[in-house]
């Protein structure tokens, strides 16, 4: 997922439909969102909020994609993901797949990745 530093207005409406999505109602869901500056004024979101959001909605959208460990790889959420669901031994060599023994048989150069 590719960080935005700034967004273009007309985007603003788009992201709002995914953040509100449980006001079923269009209308309802126009009158909510009004204006950028009145989103920021009033809902106090900053640019990590909505980061999180984003990161939640795809792990939603894209669940049979398998695509959720990339993403919060990328994001920097990976291992405080995996303890908040109770994964006690998680740490930072999970980040990494081992390396095959077969490969490293094969390349006296490779060495295995830490943790492994």
């Amino acid at each position: 997922m590719r960080k935005v530093n700034k967004l273009a207005p007309e985007f603003y409406f788009k992201i709002m439909e995914v953040l509100v999505k449980p006001l079923a109602n269009r209308k309802e869901l126009k009158t909510f969102i009004h204006l950028p500056a009145e989103i920021h004024k009033n809902h106090k979101f900053s640019k990590e909020s909505l980061r999180d959001r984003i990161l939640n909605e795809r792990g939603w959208e894209l669940f049979g994609e398998k695509v959720r460990r990339q993403d919060l790889l990328c994001m920097g959420k990976f291992v405080s993901s995996a303890k908040a669901r109770g994964i006690t031994i998680a740490d930072d060599h999970h980040k990494l797949f081992p390396i095959p023994q077969t490969e490293i048989t094969a390349n006296p150069l490779c060495e295995q990745n830490p943790g492994y």
